[in-house]
């Protein structure tokens, strides 16, 4: 689906929250459950239904979607239906092969003891067909996070920044072995001469705050500042953020999108740049009201200093 080495179309979907929720048995609430569904239904329930986030993922075909990512939080009370609904849904959005996911918080939002969860989506979440070894970097990039995906001259890093949380928290840790395994990643996919797209749900910069941002954020910051990467996206807050940090290899650019499940996406255009920053035009589409189609809203060249 991808262009070809040297252009790739990225379509970036985020914060999806499938609804409607599914059938329940007892045995699987809790307290973090049940304050999660008083916010659904005081919150959500209007909004994030399957049929806004079907119209934007056929827009994103329409609009020659090379590879699409899902940038986390598919789900919302992390309930085994809605695992198995949100498997179907991603099936209907492309295979593996076009399709890479990454989890968010709703998605480990309460341990699971009988079900599978997240796994459930493995054959979206790791390497395709890739060698244990691409472009000089040692040791299994196939399994588990962080993973990597090849698209051309693009490198897809995909990391997991979920874990479970008490009731009312929503913040999100990589812990130090993800974090220098993607220092040494960064590393050697830069080396290589790839366009670097790191994949992560929650915004991976200090100052979101106890209760929602990423704890070890810091840690992540000065691993990114010595590997270096070309692009970061990621949700989380169902917005449109961008920032720039500078690395020992250049700047880079740090995106944040919209929520998929209220009807809006990003959808990237890259070129790549060997030693270079890849010139990169972000589009933003979506649904401007109730009933209205998808149609763009924003336009914007993705440069540092805006």
């Amino acid at each position: 689906m991808h262009d070809d080495h040297e252009t790739l179309t990225l379509v970036q979907l985020t914060d999806v929250h499938l609804g409607p929720l599914p059938a329940f048995l007892p045995r699987h609430w809790n307290v973090k459950r049940l304050m999660g569904y008083v916010n659904f239904r005081s919150k959500r329930r209007d909004f994030h239904e399957a049929v806004l986030a079907n119209a934007v993922t056929s827009d994103a075909r329409e609009q020659g979607a090379g590879h699409i990512v899902v940038t986390g939080d598919l789900v919302n009370l992390g309930m085994p239906a809605e695992f198995q609904q949100s498997l179907r849904w991603l099936e209907t959005v492309g295979t593996p092969t076009d399709v890479t996911v990454i989890p968010g918080n709703h998605d480990v939002y309460t341990r699971l003891s009988s079900d599978l969860g997240i796994e459930r989506w493995r054959a979206y979440m790791s390497a395709r067909g890739e060698t244990d070894r691409v472009a000089g970097v040692a040791g299994p990039l196939a399994t588990g996070f962080p993973f990597v995906r090849t698209i051309g001259r693009f490198a897809l890093i995909g990391l997991n920044s979920a874990v479970y949380m008490p009731p009312g928290v929503a913040a999100g840790r990589l812990g130090s072995a993800q974090i220098n395994r993607f220092a040494e990643i960064a590393t050697g996919l830069g080396a290589a001469g790839f366009t670097r797209i790191v994949l992560i749900h929650h915004p991976p910069l200090p100052g979101h705050g106890w209760r929602r941002g990423l704890r070890d954020a810091a840690a992540f910051e000065a691993a990114l500042k010595e590997a270096g990467a070309e692009v970061v996206l990621h949700g989380h807050n169902h917005r449109q953020m961008m920032s720039w940090r500078e690395t020992r290899t250049g700047p880079v650019a740090i995106i944040g999108a919209p929520s998929a499940g209220e009807g809006y996406y990003n959808l990237y255009r890259l070129r790549h740049a060997p030693g270079a920053l890849p010139r990169i035009e972000r589009l933003t589409r979506g649904v401007a009201g109730p009933g209205e189609p998808v149609r763009e809203l924003e336009r914007v060249e993705v440069r540092p200093g805006n």
